[in-house]
């Protein structure tokens, strides 16, 4: 059993800490791209619908 658990958490384990969500760089926002506009203290099913009009660049790109 400790062979088959040392297995688990050598091979399989670790690519679960590797999840795209975060590693991948995805596309930059665009004119006319459809946006959440997130509110602290306000419920997800509650945050407004925005549409980006002019986008700025920040100095991190």
């Amino acid at each position: 059993m400790n062979h088959l658990w040392k297995r688990w958490v050598e091979e399989y384990l670790v690519t679960l800490t590797s999840r795209g969500k975060w590693n991948k760089i995805g596309r930059q926002p665009e004119k006319g791209d459809l946006v959440l506009l997130v509110e602290d203290g306000v419920p997800r099913n509650r945050w407004k619908l925005g549409v980006i009009t002019d986008p700025l660049m920040g100095s991190d790109g």
